[in-house]
């Protein structure tokens, strides 16, 4: 019988994406530095399969929402940057799959996620609800309502999309400096509470996926000292090319707080308290969803399914391709990492000339405080290599180009983003 005809034995699928959630702030470790301030995290880590070496594919948010829904990196996918272009019409999404499988399929969205990205394909409702309404807010109460009974009704795949640690940060019960660790903390701590809540919602035949977008710097390198401080000042003042200590937040580079995330799966078929330390990417997601309920994909993807991983069964490591998302010449890089290396380099899209590079040992160098870029030139020519072979491959193949906006879409694209803070 197809999976279709059996649709009401399939799970409900729900996947909770927390924008800027660093994956240190969801300790693996039971005696993890921050459990003692959260209540949801700890026992969901104990419930789910969780993954330690998740890895963005790049660092803004639409870029990777588009690698979550259609498993591919964004020059397949087609959208490129966080001002476009748009999805490719012709790649599939995990809503337009679980859709044809007889899913009903919702998204709540925030933030720059627009339909005019072409994300909401496949959803029988796509809410990209405004900044302002987050979980503390009316809106969170419609959502707690209707959550239960769109899962109730089955299948249902719900997306969820969390803006609360996202600059300025939502923090109700506490007091802190916008640009604080502390607020960042305390954002982190009064969610938790709330995704508790949202927890106790679910039915039991539900997959449950927690992860982030991207990462989030939490400070910034060169306010450490008085000199890189009015150096940083006078760079922006007129208006000079920055440099990477100079960025804040997130899509200014790919270092391991930007592009590291956590990954928790819970459900039917997983097996709890496990932890894998194999590098993933948030590419593998999208066929992950795909192979645990048995169905086929009709296109190939970047990704690959995780779920022998989940199995216990063995599944050789790849690297990764990283990139920033962004159009800004100075934050526009992109790289590779493995278990060990990260590479990275700045590269001007125009004349695909390379005007920085730098090389971490993520073993010895975790905070990628040294550029060992210099000492190992065969490393990185052989990670470019890498990086030009997987530019190379068209897994789907088919014209991956992404959707031009019209100039009304653009401009309408860049009055929301402007709103946001993000021109």
């Amino acid at each position: 019988m197809s999976p279709a005809g059996r649709k009401n034995d399939y799970p409900n699928i729900l996947i909770i994406v927390v924008d800027c959630l660093r994956a240190d702030r969801c300790p693996l470790d039971p005696e993890g530095p921050y459990n003692k301030n959260l209540r949801f995290w700890p026992r969901f880590r104990e419930s789910a399969t969780c993954f330690s070496q998740m890895i963005s594919t790049a660092s803004v948010t639409p870029v990777c929402f588009a690698s979550i829904l259609t498993g591919q990196y964004s020059f397949a996918h087609g959208l490129r940057t966080i001002k476009g272009p748009a999805l490719n019409p012709n790649v599939p999404t995990l809503a337009t799959i679980l859709k044809n499988h007889g899913y009903h399929t919702h998204a709540y969205l925030t933030g720059p996620l627009e339909p005019l990205f072409g994300l909401n394909r496949g959803f029988d409702e796509y809410q990209c609800r405004e900044r302002k309404q987050r979980i503390n807010t009316e809106w969170a109460v419609k959502f707690f309502q209707e959550l239960p009974v769109l899962l109730r009704q089955g299948p249902g795949f719900v997306l969820l999309h969390l803006f609360e640690l996202h600059y300025p940060r939502t923090v109700m019960k506490r007091k802190a400096r916008r640009r604080s660790v502390k607020r960042y903390d305390y954002a982190w701590w009064e969610l938790d509470e709330q995704l508790e809540k949202i927890m106790a919602l679910v039915p039991e035949n539900t997959i449950t996926i927690l992860t982030a977008d991207h990462g989030e710097r939490l400070y910034r390198p060169s306010d450490k000292n008085i000199i890189s401080y009015l150096q940083r000042k006078f760079r922006k003042k007129f208006k000079l090319s920055l440099r990477t200590c100079d960025g804040r937040d997130h899509g200014f580079h790919i270092f391991e707080d930007l592009v590291r995330i956590p990954l928790a799966l819970q459900g039917p078929g997983i097996p709890e308290d496990r932890v894998i330390d194999q590098q993933v990417c948030q590419i593998d997601i999208m066929p992950t969803i795909v192979d645990l309920l048995g169905y086929e994909l009709s296109l190939a993807t970047h990704g690959r399914s995780l779920a022998p991983l989940i199995r216990g069964q063995e599944l050789a490591e790849i690297p990764v391709f990283l990139e920033t998302g962004n159009i800004d010449l100075w934050r526009n890089w992109r790289g590779l990492r493995n278990s060990r290396w990260k590479y990275a380099e700045q590269i001007n899209e125009q004349t695909q000339k390379i005007l920085n590079c730098q090389l971490y040992d993520l073993i010895r160098d975790p905070a990628e405080h040294h550029n060992v870029a210099d000492q190992n030139r065969d490393l990185i020519a052989g990670m470019k290599n890498d990086i030009q072979a997987i530019l190379q491959h068209n897994p789907m193949g088919i014209d991956a180009t992404g959707r031009q906006f019209t100039e009304e879409e653009q401009e309408q694209l860049n009055e929301k983003l402007r709103a946001l803070g993000y021109l």
